[in-house]
């Protein structure tokens, strides 16, 4: 009984942040993607569609876009540029408003590895993209005069810009702390901007923490949903997804969050203690899990909201509400029409 209220106290205690142990654990990594779509809003695709220059309230509620290459070639370029930017926020946390990924330092090796593995396949794709340039442009002429649409060469970049249009960087800075800031100004002056140096940081720390737990959230509840249907369809992801993100978080956790690592222990035990095949056919198995992992999104939402409030997702209810809501917007709408 002893061990049990132990527990009870131990998750219910507030979240650990060590501002202090971030500057050694963690560093900051910045990707910068340049991925040209070869796209432009053209007014002669809409006027096409039939609808005249003039019509402004028509035009308001249509938007024509010209694709100048081949859209195969351009979305295999899209691709790979989003293979490296999902990549990226998986591994890593947000940090502040500028775009910089907070990366612990346990994961840096995999990630530095594994993005120039990446950046390697778009660079590869470009560069087919690149030799094959102007073969595409004869084509995207041929295909547009066919439509009737006019050939306008302007609307391309020359080769020698490409490159430009479809580059990778990334590169990674320790975390800059209060300790940083050297300067002439008068004392108290300078304290008040350390102060909010390191304001800014433990609510940054705290976003990113907030960060983990929505993964959490994310896997639990997906599995909840889906194991609480009457007839769910049950694929290896479910179960994949849950295990890959029990193996990520002991390297995510960089401060060693008690609650954090308890939910990991949950996810791991609770929710991947059966394969998919046993969930499948299973129904007490199936039952058992969906409500460990019913369990599980609660408690992640409920860190959430400590964390950060507007990270928080909808519950079930909440959810219920904005069901009816809509359900009555429709009701009033085919009343109108």
């Amino acid at each position: 009984m002893a061990q049990k209220k132990k527990e009870e106290a131990q998750a219910e205690a507030p979240v650990e942040i060590i501002p202090g142990g971030l500057t050694t654990n963690c560093m900051l990594m910045k990707l910068s993607i340049n991925c040209w779509y070869a796209a432009r809003k053209d007014k002669e695709v809409i006027n096409k569609a039939g609808i005249a220059v003039s019509d402004n309230n028509r035009k308001n509620w249509v938007r024509g876009y010209r694709t100048l290459l081949d859209p195969g070639r351009i979305r295999e370029m899209a691709n790979k540029e989003v293979a490296i930017r999902d990549y990226v926020n998986v591994m890593t946390m947000p940090w502040k408003d500028g775009g910089k990924r907070l990366l612990p330092a346990a994961l840096f090796e995999t990630v530095n590895t594994k993005v120039h593995e990446l950046t390697d396949d778009f660079n590869e794709c470009f560069q087919k993209l690149y030799d094959d340039y102007y073969d595409l442009i004869r084509a995207a002429r041929s295909q547009m005069e066919n439509m009737g649409l006019t050939f306008d060469l302007s609307q391309y970049p020359s080769k020698a810009d490409l490159p430009e249009k479809y580059k990778v960087y990334f590169g990674y800075e320790p975390v800059p702390t209060s300790g940083d800031l050297r300067v002439s100004i008068q004392t108290d002056e300078l304290q008040r901007i350390k102060a909010e140096m390191d304001d800014e940081n433990k609510a940054a720390t705290e976003r990113a923490m907030a960060n983990l737990w929505i993964k959490i959230y994310e896997v639990a509840n997906n599995m909840a949903v889906q194991l609480s249907k009457d007839k769910p369809k049950i694929f290896d992801s479910l179960v994949n997804n849950a295990l890959n993100l029990v193996n990520l978080l002991p390297n995510l956790n960089w401060n060693n969050n008690l609650q954090l690592e308890k939910a990991r222990g949950d996810l791991e035990k609770k929710l991947c203690a059966h394969n998919t095949e046993k969930l499948r056919g299973d129904d007490a198995a199936r039952k058992e899990t969906a409500k460990a992992a019913e369990e599980l999104a609660q408690t992640a939402a409920n860190m959430m909201t400590q964390l950060d409030p507007d990270l928080v997702p909808p519950d079930k209810a909440t959810s219920e509400e904005a069901a009816k809501r809509l359900a009555d917007f429709e009701n009033d709408l085919a009343g109108i029409l």
